[in-house]
């Protein structure tokens, strides 16, 4: 299952990427249109993934605001409770989207502490929960071809203070050129 669905206007494609980027960063498996298959229907594969998926995130600029498609998944996103907006162009989401509560981060170049990020972060936590919650307290033995990514995050404990850990992110290409997760550790 697909904790992310990345949804954009494909002139913002870079914007987009960057976002769906982030958000596997922060641990989160991240589909956007980037991974369409070929021989599938376009309108299937979104239907599926945005039902199978905990939250939407939609990419609003003025070119997504005139895009059926986008519309078209962000209302699916938002009858499913799984809606987060951003603005990359300081617009605000067209109706009926502008009831809703938006993130301007057309100013984010990436960097984890950027606010309007981190309003995304909050709400990605909120719909999907921590991405520390599925990692493993075990170091796992890394054979060759194994690419390890670090990144630090914050764990909730109940109503505890969050405390600092690493997760160590384990990847492996496959044939198809695809980076594969194999596996995902914690070390506080």
């Amino acid at each position: 299952m697909v904790d992310v669905f990345v949804s954009y206007a494909r002139e913002d494609q870079a914007f987009a990427q960057r976002i769906a980027h982030a958000a596997a960063r922060e641990g989160y498996d991240v589909w956007w249109d980037d991974d369409l298959p070929p021989h599938l229907s376009y309108g299937e594969v979104i239907t599926e993934k945005i039902g199978n998926a905990k939250a939407a995130i939609v990419v609003w600029s003025h070119r997504s605001a005139e895009s059926e498609w986008v519309r078209a998944e962000a209302d699916l996103a938002r009858s499913q409770k799984k809606l987060i907006q951003t603005s990359i162009d300081d617009r605000q989401p067209p109706m009926p989207f502008n009831q809703i509560q938006f993130a301007s981060i057309g100013d984010w170049n990436g960097e984890p502490d950027h606010p309007g990020w981190k309003k995304v972060r909050a709400s990605l936590a909120a719909l999907c929960g921590g991405a520390a919650w599925r990692c493993g307290r075990e170091e796992a033995h890394r054979p060759r071809g194994i690419a390890r990514n670090v990144f630090l995050g914050l764990r909730q404990r109940g109503r505890r203070k969050a405390e600092r850990e690493t997760c160590h992110e384990y990847r492996r290409t496959g044939t198809a050129g695809k980076s594969m997760l194999l596996a995902v550790t914690v070390t506080p």
